[in-house]
């Protein structure tokens, strides 16, 4: 009887233990789960950091880096172990193709032959987000299944920049701004975004408008109340937003100076950058530890075009890349 007994508790025991293991294996397996399911957005740039290695397709020279076109008017992705590429052709005038290739190169595959070349590439839950735009110039939505190859249209919507939180796009159909969930779930517009688009840093859109007097006033645009706030207002050259910093400069003494204003926590970091005419308006990346930017030197004929890598603890900079840029003239007279 006592033999018995204690082979019923033992036997609850087990029973026991591996009911709490299933429980336990359940959850871990949920979690596990949620997160593998949870839906990243990437957005195409023209500088991507992996493992150490900057991918990028500007032409810059240095060891830890690699070109993958040397055409600054290219952008991409780096998802995981694949470089989804557009080519841009002629200046951009053009539809272009998007490739998919390895981190080396190897086993490219054209995905698409169509993309509007000023435009960015999203991809969201596998699949690819871009502009098309056909032998008539007429510009059109679509995704591609990144598991199948399949091309699908989307909604009809440009998308202009985001993360996995909000969307902000372009309705091919009226030209005006409207916010979304990611996949243009959710639609509403954003009727107050009137300027120059910037970056999405949480919730808010950041943006730029140029003022009569040539100034440029910074505002943030916060999707889930609908209303803007001024963030810099009428300064004299434009701003940038890159990660989560808002860049800005001005002149001291014949000296520039930059600024990294942190749209998370608020804090501002200064760099004297000395005698330099630094180009606010694009080729700005904030990669790791380093920035790079460009400045325009036209006298100097082919190369005018000059790509600097600066990293943060020190404000001594390396030339890494000259190439040329027909627009470099006007670019060089931006303040």
């Amino acid at each position: 009887m006592q033999r018995t007994a204690g082979k019923k508790i033992i036997l609850a025991a087990v029973v026991c233990l591996y009911f709490c293991f299933f429980i336990w294996s359940f959850d871990t397996k949920a979690a596990e789960y949620k997160e593998t399911a949870e839906d990243e957005v990437l957005v195409s740039g023209r500088m991507w950091e992996k493992d150490g290695i900057i991918y990028t397709v500007y032409n810059a020279q240095k060891d830890g880096i690699k070109v993958i076109s040397g055409d600054y008017l290219d952008t991409m992705i780096l998802d995981g172990d694949k470089i989804y590429w557009r080519k841009t052709t002629t200046e951009g005038k053009k539809p272009c193709p998007i490739i998919s290739m390895n981190l080396d190169g190897t086993e490219q595959e054209i995905l698409a032959e169509d993309s509007y070349p000023s435009s960015y590439l999203c991809i969201y839950n596998d699949y690819l987000y871009y502009t098309s735009l056909d032998a008539r110039g007429n510009k059109g939505s679509k995704k591609i299944n990144l598991k199948t190859g399949e091309e699908e249209a989307a909604p009809s919507y440009m998308f202009r920049m985001g993360n996995d939180k909000v969307w902000f796009s372009t309705s091919l159909a009226d030209e005006k701004i409207y916010s979304s969930a990611p996949g243009f779930k959710n639609i509403k517009p954003a009727d107050a975004v009137n300027g120059t688009l910037l970056g999405v840093v949480e919730t808010k859109l950041y943006y730029w408008v140029q003022n009569d007097d040539g100034t440029y006033t910074t505002c943030s645009y916060e999707e889930s109340t609908g209303k803007s706030e001024v963030i810099l207002d009428s300064w004299p050259s434009k701003t940038i937003v890159d990660n989560t910093g808002l860049f800005y400069k001005d002149i001291r003494d014949g000296n520039t100076v930059l600024h990294r204003l942190d749209l998370s926590g608020g804090s501002q970091t200064d760099y004297n950058l000395g005698d330099f005419h630094l180009y606010m308006g694009g080729g700005f990346y904030e990669l790791g530890n380093k920035l790079y930017f460009m400045r325009f030197q036209p006298e100097n004929g082919e190369n005018n075009t000059e790509f600097w890598e600066m990293p943060y603890n020190t404000e001594e900079r390396e030339l890494i890349g000259i190439w040329h840029n027909s627009n470099a003239e006007n670019a060089a007279m931006e303040p």
